[in-house]
């Protein structure tokens, strides 16, 4: 029996999803910029975090912060992004 390819969830619309958090650090907002709704944007984050086993991304009190994995990601991101300019 063959095993299905692995397909990451890791896309460049995960990564802008990312960003765009750290940006504004407010799901509403970030939603807003990327014209989706928060809670698919919630839903593509959270499904991202689960394949890479760490959170990016936290809430506490109602405020949104990167985690310091979620601070590195977007760091390479963003390296990533200026590269390839």
């Amino acid at each position: 029996m063959k095993d299905k390819p692995c397909r990451s969830l890791l896309t460049t619309r995960v990564l802008r999803y990312v960003v765009a958090v750290a940006d504004e650090l407010k799901f509403a907002n970030a939603a807003a910029t990327l014209n989706i709704s928060p809670s698919h944007l919630r839903q593509h984050i959270r499904r991202f975090e689960k394949e890479l086993g760490a959170k990016l991304v936290a809430v506490e009190h109602r405020k949104v912060f990167l985690t310091e994995v979620g601070e590195e990601f977007v760091s390479k991101a963003r390296h990533g992004a200026q590269q390839g300019r």
